[in-house]
């Protein structure tokens, strides 16, 4: 049923050096993912808008926060540090849904590293922080 909830473990991303169809790779080990969107304001108040301000949007401005758990050579986690060490740009594909049929929405874009947060904790599991900038333009499909 259309407008139903979904739990939030659902979500997968996949990464691609390439961006042709079948070369999107899990990016496996996932805890926790996340789309951060931002539109950005332009101010246009004048001496007519009688003492409101006034706004059109602009650009918008989209990051994601992905946190999960160290897999050495997982594909979709190797493709994401050699990114971030050459400073590189990849494809992303970012589903709420682990099923790519389920009619739900995907959005694909590029994106490159800003952060990366490897890490091994003494009393927890091993753990891949990342943060990324996309650029360009967000696709939205269903």
């Amino acid at each position: 049923m259309s407008g139903l909830s979904i739990p939030g473990r659902l979500a997968k991303l996949e990464v691609s050096e390439s961006g042709l169809e079948g070369s999107f790779i899990n990016y496996g080990g996932i805890v926790d993912v996340g789309m951060n969107i931002s539109i950005d304001e332009l101010e246009c108040t004048t001496h007519d808008s009688n003492g409101a301000r006034e706004y059109l949007p602009n650009h918008h401005d989209v990051t994601m926060d992905v946190s999960g758990r160290w897999h050495d050579g997982d594909p979709g986690q190797e493709i994401m540090l050699e990114a971030v060490f050459a400073k590189t740009r990849f494809h992303f594909r970012f589903y709420m849904k682990v099923d790519p049929g389920s009619g739900l929405k995907r959005y694909d874009g590029l994106a490159f590293a800003t952060s990366a947060n490897p890490a091994g904790p003494l009393d927890d599991t091993g753990s891949m922080d990342v943060t990324l900038r996309c650029s360009g333009v967000l696709q939205v499909s269903q």
